[in-house]
């Protein structure tokens, strides 16, 4: 694997912390993940098919398992269970209730410098809604960019398109150019785009590292037909990362079912929080609890299941 620790010692230490509610064990299996329709890839020059791939992790060599996991979290518990259960990335986010968002600087770094062998890659995203930004956002956008490489992330989540459907190549190509020699990962716009082939050849061509998608359906298992031809259309000059639903008890099924190499998911539970007589709930949290944390059980059994 050519991480730091055997993955089977951070599954089997992975469940020692969990703060999740355990009565809701099957209500977050039926859950869709909560990230946006977006998700990014990076610089591809290094993939080629079936071969592992290799990432530099703060001045050590990292060669990745053919089958790689990507979690996604909003909190530096949710990053330390990635780890130790021995995820590949996290996808750094805030606001996940809202499809995800960009995290703060506070958040990235500190994630960086806890995030031990796993990569840590942010979310680039100013807003909830559409991919098509205004000047000033896509501004920002690049500044966040800048901001996440100095931080020492391994890479970053992005994406914008254009009126036509299409990625905007012009946003694209700026955010490639801040993110350096940073993996890049285009986002869930492919799912919101006119034409998800189409932004596949665009992506080959800007330079993403892969690109995320459930096929343009809410699941994967759904998507897995689009997923599959997007696989076979890369051809192994892009890595193609399946997401939309992914759980322990499906995630072979979608491997089988669309040939990816790479798997996202959002694996998250409901937990209880302190009494008062006003709620500050999260959004979409059922009655009686607080907010949804990483359930890291299920990240566990999820990881458990592709390293068997």
């Amino acid at each position: 694997m050519g991480r730091l620790g055997r993955p089977s010692d951070r599954t089997r230490s992975c469940c020692d912390q969990t703060g999740v509610a355990r009565d809701y064990e099957q209500w977050q299996h039926c859950q869709t993940d909560g990230e946006p329709t977006q998700q990014g890839a990076t610089h591809a020059d290094s993939l080629s098919a079936g071969a592992p791939e290799v990432e530099e992790r703060a001045g050590y060599t990292v060669e990745m398992s053919p089958m790689r996991i990507e979690i996604v979290v909003e909190s530096i518990a949710g990053v330390e269970i990635a780890a130790r259960c021995g995820a590949d990335r996290v996808e750094l986010c805030g606001a996940l209730a809202e499809g995800g968002l960009t995290p703060s600087q506070g958040l990235l770094e500190l994630a960086v410098q806890r995030a031990e062998s796993v990569a840590v890659h942010p979310l680039i995203r100013p807003r909830p809604g559409d991919f098509r930004y205004t000047a000033d956002e896509l501004a920002v956008m690049v500044r966040d960019v800048r901001a996440a490489v100095l931080a020492g992330a391994h890479g970053v989540v992005v994406g914008a398109l254009g009126p036509d459907g299409l990625l905007d190549r012009a946003a694209c190509a700026a955010l490639i150019d801040a993110a350096g020699d940073r993996q890049i990962t285009l986002h869930r716009a492919i799912d919101a785009s006119a034409s998800p082939r189409q932004v596949l050849d665009q992506a080959i061509e800007l330079g993403f590292t892969r690109v995320l998608t459930s096929g343009a359906r809410p699941r994967a298992m759904d998507g897995a037909p689009l997923i599959a031809e997007l696989v076979t259309q890369a051809a192994g000059r892009i890595s193609i990362m399946a997401c939309g639903g992914i759980r322990a008890a499906n995630v072979t099924q979608v491997v089988a079912a669309t040939g990816v190499s790479d798997v996202h998911a959002a694996v998250r539970a409901p937990v209880r929080g302190a009494d008062g007589e006003v709620s500050f709930a999260g959004v979409g949290v059922p009655d009686g609890f607080d907010r949804f944390e990483t359930d890291a059980e299920g990240v566990s059994a999820l990881c458990a299941a592709l390293r068997k």
